[in-house]
């Protein structure tokens, strides 16, 4: 497991993630890219996919406070082998302040 970072939102942001699987393929063909992709209770999620070799994610909601890990799953199958990658990440929910 590869812990990506940690990222900060506000509660009422919805955004998006993604993870860029260029590097691990290296150029080689891929047969395949396939995520499961946990959501933590508190978060939701209006679903993933990917774009060329980029997973991506969309997500909102959270508590003030509050800190939530998803865990990415991603199978790559290359020349018939999948190779299973896994990483996860972290998103703080915080309210930041107005600043007058």
């Amino acid at each position: 497991m590869s812990l990506i970072g940690s990222f900060p939102k506000q509660p009422r942001e919805a955004d998006i993630f993604e993870i860029d699987y260029t590097g691990y393929i290296a150029g080689r063909v891929v047969d395949s890219l396939v995520a499961s992709v946990t959501v933590p209770v508190g978060i939701s999620s209006a679903g993933y996919q990917f774009f060329g070799n980029v997973l991506q994610v969309k997500y909102h909601g959270g508590s003030n406070g509050t800190s939530y890990r998803f865990v990415i799953l991603t199978t790559i199958t290359i020349a018939g082998y999948g190779h299973i990658v896994e990483r996860e990440l972290d998103i703080v929910v915080a309210e930041f302040p107005d600043i007058a």
